[in-house]
């Protein structure tokens, strides 16, 4: 069961940064600092 919270965690962190990257490269903005 723990494994599954993980993966679910990993999951939304890995998701939330594709997200900012996939907003913020075609504006040509920095991905790291906002």
């Amino acid at each position: 069961m723990i494994i599954y919270i993980r993966i679910f965690l990993y999951g939304i962190v890995i998701g939330s940064f594709l997200n900012v990257c996939i907003y913020r490269i075609p504006r040509q903005d920095n991905i790291v600092i906002t």
